[in-house]
């Protein structure tokens, strides 16, 4: 996917995307040094990269102790 598309696919705008790139937070590849291509994948990793736990999720993987407390009323 070249970099228009990625913008696109992404929802960023192409100046965010570039910045992305340029401090590597984000995987691309380069080929013939000039052109930027990414593959889906790697942007949906990169979109779930920062995941936040719903409280369900957070008592799952916790216990629940958190939700025993308030058993007792």
């Amino acid at each position: 996917m070249n970099f228009k598309e990625a913008s696109e696919y992404l929802g960023l705008s192409r100046s965010m995307l570039y910045k992305l790139t340029s401090t590597n937070k984000i995987t691309y590849s380069k080929p013939g040094g000039k052109l930027l291509y990414f593959e889906v994948e790697e942007l949906d990793k990169w979109m779930l990269g920062n995941k936040h736990l719903s409280v369900i999720d957070e008592l799952g993987i916790v216990g629940l102790s958190k939700f025993e407390k308030y058993e007792k009323f």
